[in-house]
């Protein structure tokens, strides 16, 4: 008798976690959702002030320093703007077209969108990108929301003030074809020898105090794989991580 309560109980309690990963999922859906209707609702006042603080910054009636001023609320109001447009652009669902990318080009636009919250995080980030490099045919949004979802990882990985490294390099093969791989390190508390193989399932994650749901690096190695590409990661405790993404070149 005592087992089976043990077994319905393990059953019950197995079939909550699910049922609340899967509302939690719908949850942060709505909770996109409505941010997305919200940011559109903040460009129309956000022309505004830029409109005003444009036709204020050249009235013959304010003296320098009230134009100093005009101009930087003018610039903040830039920066919010183009936030707003990368957040946008990074949340429409991807239309399944590929195109030849610049995979550099990816990441600048994925460190845009990550800006506020590395600043935040005091995170430095570096970069070692070759002069030239061949390009990959994908699709735009899905690979920066990898990227997104990788870089995000790094940096929530970091306790304090740290560095996140991101390395591009050509890799040639015997065949004459290439690939395009992107390393990206943090130098934060790394991975538990156990917890390795766990960190591509679904909802696996070692960070829910930062509210984390554990699909970063799941979503991450699909997108690549649907790319033909293959992500892998290494790590240790207390040394730090390194996630590999590897993409078929032009």
């Amino acid at each position: 008798m005592g087992g089976r309560k043990k077994k319905d109980g393990t059953v019950k309690q197995t079939s909550d976690h699910v049922g609340s990963n899967v509302f939690e999922s719908h949850r942060m859906t709505i909770v996109g959702q409505l941010f997305r209707g919200a940011a559109h609702d903040m460009k129309n006042p956000l022309a505004v002030i830029l409109q005003g603080a444009e036709f204020l910054e050249y009235s013959k009636t304010l003296d320098d320093s009230a134009k100093k001023i005009i101009g930087m609320i003018g610039k903040a109001a830039s920066r919010i703007d183009a936030t707003i447009e990368n957040i946008l652009g990074f949340a429409r669902p991807a239309a399944g077209q590929a195109q030849l990318t610049d995979i550099r080009t990816l990441i600048d636009e994925s460190l845009a969108l990550l800006g506020p919250q590395l600043s935040n995080s005091f995170v430095q980030v570096g970069k070692d990108f070759p002069q030239s490099i061949p390009e990959c045919m994908v699709n735009r949004s899905e690979i920066k929301h990898a990227l997104v979802c990788v870089l995000m990882n790094a940096a929530d990985a970091i306790p304090e003030d740290g560095i996140v490294s991101i390395e591009v390099r050509q890799v040639l093969y015997e065949s004459g074809k290439s690939s395009v791989a992107v390393m990206v390190t943090d130098n934060g508390c790394g991975i538990l020898e156990e917890d390795l193989d766990r960190v591509f399932e679904p909802f696996f994650t070692t960070k829910k105090d930062q509210g984390r749901m554990g699909l970063g690096l799941a979503v991450a190695r699909d997108i690549i794989e649907r790319h033909n590409g293959h992500l892998s990661i290494e790590g240790k405790e207390g040394k730090g991580t390194s996630v590999l993404m590897v993409l078929p070149a032009e």
